[in-house]
């Protein structure tokens, strides 16, 4: 696990970073807002951190309820007693155990809730942010908020007071860019408009979770990241020629993008990132979805059988 340092990144607006970028906003010299709270493995790292740093967080504004971004929202919340904000829709997929299973469809209950990683998300917003929301007044503190759902249900990107923009999982770094083989979104389609929302706009600072900063214009990045997308999209595509259960998707992908499976988690991961492929690529009349030998399957719409 990488060492965690905190950096400065424009006025009170700092990053706590690692393997990935954790923003916080400064309410003075003592006091802090965490936006995301990374994952449960490091939240010893975190702590002493915040100590050295002279620093107690006072509330939480989550983007999205994913292991890496929510791994310590409810231990701060219950430890230090302080508000959690989140979307409305985030805040659904986790206030129980019983849905954060239902999100992760692939994992039976028992493995959601003996996996430390997975155990450690269950949490209840004090603060939910709702759909129609552009700003949110936070412990006094004024953040704008950006709607990017795709990646996750109600992913949200946050503004702070000093017009820096952590936009959380919603885009992907240039670095990302160049490793991805599988982006993942909830689903593909509103991910897809969620990234053109980036365009154009005026911000100081664009931080994405997966260690990346940007500076004034992000229009270039917002192109990779369509292109990746759509490029990805219409590979998955290629892969289906016949009819082919999911499964036989999921190992056509992980052959051809030499992706390793050797754990069940893994192949658990495989089959939840291919699956909103598959999705947007119905609902975009690419392929149907069909009963082919009482079986399940996915096909090219020109075919006939």
């Amino acid at each position: 696990m990488n060492e965690l340092k905190l950096e400065h990144i424009y006025g009170n607006t700092y990053c706590i970073t690692g393997w990935q970028l954790i923003p916080l906003y400064k309410t003075d010299d003592h006091h802090c807002i965490l936006l995301d709270t990374g994952t449960y493995y490091i939240r010893e790292q975190l702590e002493n951190l915040l100590k050295k740093e002279n620093l107690e967080v006072s509330g939480i504004i989550n983007t999205h309820t994913h292991f890496d971004h929510l791994g310590n929202t409810h231990y701060f919340q219950e430890k230090y007693h302080i508000p959690v904000a989140m979307s409305i829709g985030e805040a659904e997929t986790c206030r129980t155990f019983a849905s954060v299973k239902s999100y992760l469809f692939a994992y039976p209950a028992g493995q959601v809730m003996g996996d430390p990683k997975l155990a450690a998300l269950p949490t209840r917003a004090d603060i939910l942010i709702e759909d129609d929301w552009d700003y949110v007044l936070f412990l006094n503190t004024r953040f704008g908020i950006l709607h990017t759902p795709g990646h996750s249900p109600d992913h949200i990107s946050i503004i702070t007071p000093d017009n820096v923009c952590y936009a959380g999982d919603a885009m992907m770094s240039e670095k990302n860019l160049r490793y991805a083989k599988l982006p993942y979104a909830f689903n593909f389609a509103q991910s897809l408009e969620s990234v053109e929302l980036f365009r154009n706009k005026p911000y100081k600072k664009l931080i994405l979770s997966h260690c990346g900063v940007v500076d004034g214009s992000c229009n270039d990045l917002v192109d990779a990241n369509l292109t990746l997308m759509n490029k990805r999209l219409d590979y998955v595509c290629s892969l289906i020629d016949r009819p082919m259960s999911g499964g036989h998707i999921c190992a056509e992908v992980k052959r051809e993008m030499n992706i390793k499976t050797d754990t069940t988690e893994k192949a658990q991961n495989l089959e939840r990132f291919v699956r909103p492929y598959l999705e947007c690529l119905i609902d975009q009349k690419r392929i149907d979805l069909i009963l082919y030998d009482d079986s399940l399957c996915y096909a090219p719409t020109e075919w006939k059988g």
